[in-house]
């Protein structure tokens, strides 16, 4: 569902949330994340897209939070598949 790297897919989907979150509360003081979820450099990385374009779709947020995300020695970025 989540195309070659579903633990990269569903962190970036829960990081995603929590910066929306934090849009609503008008905070980013919010819940803490454990390790695995990176959430300080996710958080940077959507304030990023979000400042450079607010009118991003959740989707294609969560896809480009993802690319940015992506090592930059992979050969092919992620991808998301919403079939089954």
């Amino acid at each position: 569902m989540f195309g070659s790297n579903p633990s990269l897919a569903y962190r970036a989907y829960e990081n995603l949330a929590r910066f929306y979150n934090s849009l609503v509360l008008g905070t980013r003081d919010l819940c803490p994340m454990g390790a695995f979820y990176d959430a300080d450099r996710f958080f940077t990385i959507h304030e990023d897209i979000y400042r450079e374009r607010p009118e991003m779709s959740p989707k294609e947020m969560l896809l480009e939070g993802m690319a940015r995300y992506w090592p930059a020695s992979t050969s092919s970025g992620p991808t998301l598949s919403t079939t089954r």
